[in-house]
Parts: C-alpha cells; sequence; structure tokens
C-alpha cells in the first residue's frame, strides 16, 4: 500500500542509520510541522496500578524522549503501530533526566516496577508503625520516575526543545520526511551516493 500522507515522502532509510544520526528522539500521532518547540507538559494519563492508584510523577512538567526509534515508540504506547506515529527529532546535546532514580518507593516483593503496589506499599509502612505519608508526600514519593522507564528507555527534557519532523518507519523501514527529501534532493542530487548516508541528509536540515 502506498503512502499518501502529502508530509512523508517514499524515500527511505534503514532506522539503524537515522538512530545513529540523530541524538534524542519523540513519537507523535498529530502533525506538528516541520519543525516545532516542544513544551514541557504532565501527562494526561498517568501510570496506575492494578488497584488504580497513580504511581508515576504527575508533578513534573517534562518531554518524553528516546534514544532510539523502538524505545520512543515503548515509551508512547508498547502495542503503537510504526504508521501510526509521526518521528522528531534532535541533534542538539541537551540535558535530559532518567526518571528511574535510586529513591524508588518499595516494599518486600514489591519493587518500583509495572507491576508495582501502592496499596501494598503503604500496608507495609503501616506495618512497620511508620506514618503514612500525607497526600503531598505520596505525590512526592513518585518524583522524577516512571515505572516502566527501565523497559522503555525514556528519558526527559526539563526545558523546551527544538524538533524536526524526520518521517515516519514503515514496514522497518524509515521514510524520510518531505520537506528533507525535497531539501536533500536539491542539495545533493538523486544519484548523490550521500542519499545513503542519513548524516549528510540531517546536516541540511538540522
Amino acid at each position: 500500500m502506498i503512502n499518501h500522507d502529502p508530509n512523508i515522502s517514499e524515500v527511505w532509510l534503514s532506522p539503524a542509520k537515522i538512530e545513529g544520526a540523530v541524538n534524542y528522539f519523540h513519537v507523535s500521532s498529530n502533525w506538528l510541522g516541520n519543525t516545532f518547540t516542544l513544551t514541557p507538559r504532565i501527562p494526561t494519563g498517568p501510570y496506575v496500578d492494578e488497584g488504580g492508584w497513580v504511581i508515576e510523577d504527575t508533578t513534573t512538567p517534562r518531554i518524553s524522549l528516546a534514544t532510539s526509534l523502538r524505545k520512543a515508540y515503548k515509551a508512547v504506547n508498547a502495542s503503537m503501530k510504526w504508521d501510526d506515529m509521526y518521528v522528531y527529532g534532535t541533534r542538539n546535546d541537551i540535558d535530559v533526566v532518567v526518571p528511574f532514580g535510586d529513591t524508588r518507593p518499595h516494599s518486600p516483593r514489591n519493587p518500583y516496577s509495572p507491576t508495582f503496589s501502592l496499596s501494598r506499599y503503604l500496608d507495609w509502612v503501616e506495618s512497620k508503625g511508620w506514618d503514612l505519608p500525607t497526600d503531598k508526600q505520596e505525590r512526592e514519593l513518585f518524583t522524577h520516575l516512571v515505572p516502566d522507564a527501565k523497559r522503555t528507555g525514556e528519558v526527559w527534557a526539563l526545558e523546551p526543545t527544538d524538533v524536526v519532523i524526520l518521517g515516519e518507519v514503515r514496514w522497518n523501514k524509515f521514510y524520510l520526511a518531505k520537506w528533507i527529501e525535497e531539501k536533500a534532493s536539491k542539495k545533493l542530487g538523486a544519484a548523490n551516493e550521500k542519499w545513503k548516508d542519513p548524516n549528510s541528509i540531517l546536516d541540511l536540515v538540522m
């Protein structure tokens, strides 16, 4: 099936080569334009445990980024189809936070992870004769934490971050954004060997 999205070209590269040319990725189901400034925000659908209790940071505005394409998709939705998402990226060196620090709440046989149970943790705290956390302290337990960050490799930027549209993945191939293909074809020429080098292509737009 031919992609009829006018924003995406039919010129493709290996996803691995794109990963080697970009520092951080951000995926979105929405078209954000050729260039866009991502603004830190608090997610509207935080991670919850089996009892419906929130077990991730709900106070720190951030931008979710990843160091690889597959990790970027996992951070959004592990079951998301590749071709449902636009891929944005930056080659800039930016300060990031890894949301899986050393101060993770945990209790016996209840590590901080996607299966973490807040109620079991609080039961354990109470069994030790310790004071239960207030609502504010409970929120602070999860500062800079996301339970599946170890699996997804998610990192956060805490400042506005400029990104450009790179393209999308379809059938395990990375299809370049139309504007990059058009700019590269003018500069490099259709037969130029540099088409095989993502760094040469991205040097034109990033």
